[in-house]
């Protein structure tokens, strides 16, 4: 194997970075260009919320062709967030001096090489639980109660984090099964709207969910695919796309009588 056999388009790579970091948290409103957030969204720490924010920003260029800055003023986060400009601007320069957002002319970004920290960083965290970084004294446990505000009412959440600095216990990974569940669900009531009566192949489908403001890398999607091959409500044939073989999947005719 060469080494450009190892070469990937840079463009799926984040596309499928940004899809797992903002998932959970954000929906995208095409109409109106805007980013919803989710319920999940309230429990993260004012530095996760700028974060998935600006991440989210990056992803708009998957979503619609239509120009969307990828970057943001102060004014900006703090009016889509809700986090006050006291918090607020003292976390982005923490988060530029760090190298992982870039500011232009008071305009603030996330840097691509950034994506895979930011992914780490929310990883292994249950919703709704904030944890502050500062540094424990070694060789102790330190226990600290942090507080969130939930709502815009004031209503406050109290959790109490424990944190072992000499354990090596590996953090567990935030749950999409309710996320995976719901694209399962909508491919299959594509096929039953008869959707894939003409041939369809991956990228149509990926085109699809872009359109419904859905986020999907097209190494998500022949899980869907096979697993309605198996249940013979789809079939597949080779077809010819640019002068390319590509697999085309259409509704089972055997299968419908």
């Amino acid at each position: 194997m060469a080494l450009k056999d190892l070469i990937t388009e840079k463009g799926s790579l984040d596309e499928a970075a940004i899809e797992r970091i903002i998932g959970p948290y954000v929906r995208y409103e095409a109409e109106d260009k805007r980013v919803n957030f989710m319920p999940a969204f309230a429990g993260l720490a004012n530095r996760a919320k700028i974060l998935v924010y600006l991440v989210a920003l990056q992803g708009w260029k998957f979503v619609t062709d239509d120009p969307i800055a990828a970057d943001a003023r102060p004014s900006d986060i703090e009016a889509a967030t809700g986090i006050p400009g006291g918090s607020l601007r003292p976390t982005l320069r923490t988060l530029s001096d760090n190298h992982i957002l870039s500011e232009r002319d008071s305009r603030y970004s996330v840097r691509g090489t950034s994506l895979a920290m930011i992914e780490a960083e929310l990883d292994g965290r249950d919703e709704g639980v904030v944890v502050r970084r500062a540094q424990p004294s070694p060789q102790r446990k330190s226990t600290r109660t942090t507080r969130e505000s939930k709502n815009k009412a004031g209503s406050e959440k109290e959790v109490q984090v424990e944190r072992d600095t000499e354990s090596t216990s590996a953090t567990p990974r935030r749950k999409a099964g309710a996320k995976t569940g719901n694209l399962a669900a909508t491919f299959q009531r594509w096929i039953d709207e008869g959707y894939f009566d003409e041939p369809r192949t991956l990228a149509d489908v990926q085109k699809r969910f872009r359109k419904e403001a859905v986020i999907v890398p097209q190494s998500s999607l022949p899980s869907y695919f096979l697993g309605a091959v198996r249940k013979e409500q789809l079939s597949r044939d080779e077809i010819d796309v640019g002068g390319k073989k590509v697999w085309a999947y259409s509704t089972n005719k055997k299968a419908a009588k």
